[in-house]
């Protein structure tokens, strides 16, 4: 199961070239993946002073077609692996109205963190529980 979200291009976010400019494509999963993050219910956590959450690892992205400002997107977000103390996810950002126009693809490791030790720590069961049904096979 996948989870899926607009994303509405500004003007602001356009180049030179007047194409979507490739570091917003990166802000544009970042705002996914939180949106994803408050539909399982864990967007709490982040919010509310506890010491635990998730950090960024790793940020990958392969940019397939120019998006522009009349271009109305979406991002689908899905799981590819679970482990431990990190997990990958999984986006692509296509057209909303027509989900072969791929514009990009993106994979980003996040680990669960315990900022007072400042290490990994393991993902809480209750956690897990919530990201599995979102692993894609």
């Amino acid at each position: 199961m996948s989870y899926e979200t607009t994303i509405e291009v500004r003007f602001c976010d356009l180049d030179g070239l007047g194409h979507i400019n490739n570091a917003h494509y990166l802000s544009y999963i970042e705002l996914a993946r939180t949106r994803f993050y408050e539909a399982l219910g864990l967007g709490e956590p982040f919010q509310n002073g506890d010491p635990i959450a998730l950090i960024l690892a790793r940020s990958e992205i392969d940019y397939l077609k120019q998006a522009k400002l009349t271009d109305r997107l979406r991002c689908e977000v899905w799981l590819e692996k679970i482990g431990n103390k990190s997990f990958v996810q999984g986006y692509e950002l296509t057209h909303r109205s027509d989900p072969r126009e791929v514009y990009a693809q993106a994979k980003a490791v996040l680990v669960w963190f315990d900022y007072k030790k400042n290490s990994s720590c393991p993902i809480p069961k209750a956690v897990r529980a919530k990201l599995e049904p979102h692993l894609r096979s």
